[in-house]
């Protein structure tokens, strides 16, 4: 229970003692005897209503809190599993980059040269414009956090979890040597390799799964 709440039904409270007690008072005239009861009721319910309804505010309140949690946790979970995807891609896009420089590189027939060449710049295009992504969903990601911190106060800290968000970096995909062949690289290499970098891509959601663990 909030303490600013709690001490406004403590105030209330005590109004309704310190009047009590004054109507009290007023029954020792005779006059004022047969009403005295009547006010004192009249008091009673009053504040007994102010009360009651400082009480039904705070429960209400709590269930608000409550449910905005939940819906910021389950926000925060579903643009988790959004980045994932986008980590996807980009170590698809990462990878296909250096696979199609690669290929072009080493292809001597100028007509599929040329054409590996723009697949090779359609993959850096496509890396960018997942990036910009990826920006964009992990702002969204630590907007929730911050409210999901003005909910909870201090007692949720993720301080670190956020910088560490903030500064992530993705390992770049490997470059191929001129003694690599095309037919190594694709019957070899080219499944390994992207796997392996998509893997290292997913371990950077472990910081977003860190967060989310602490909003349970």
């Amino acid at each position: 229970m909030p303490d600013t709440l709690y001490q406004k039904i403590i105030v209330l409270i005590s109004k309704v003692d310190s009047l009590s007690v004054k109507v009290d008072k007023l029954s020792d005239k005779s006059e004022l005897s047969l009403l005295t009861p009547i006010i004192a009721a009249l008091i009673t319910a009053i504040f007994g209503t102010l009360i009651a309804q400082a009480i039904d505010r705070i429960y209400k309140n709590r269930r608000e809190t409550k449910k905005d949690l939940r819906e910021i946790h389950s926000q925060s979970v579903n643009l988790k599993i959004k980045l994932k995807d986008l980590f996807r891609q980009l170590a698809m896009y990462k990878f296909h980059s250096q696979y199609w420089w690669h290929i072009h590189t080493k292809e001597s027939n100028k007509d599929f040269s040329s054409k590996y060449y723009l697949e090779h710049l359609r993959s850096q295009s496509e890396t960018r414009d997942t990036e910009k992504e990826i920006g964009e969903v992990k702002a969204n990601f630590l907007a929730e956090v911050v409210k999901f911190e003005k909910l909870k106060g201090k007692k949720f800290n993720v301080d670190n979890e956020k910088t560490e968000i903030e500064n992530l970096i993705f390992p770049k995909a490997k470059t191929y040597s001129d003694d690599i062949s095309t037919d190594k690289l694709r019957e070899e290499l080219a499944e390994v390799d992207e796997k392996e970098l998509r893997e290292k891509y997913f371990s950077r959601l472990q910081v977003f799964q860190n967060i989310i663990d602490k909003m349970v």
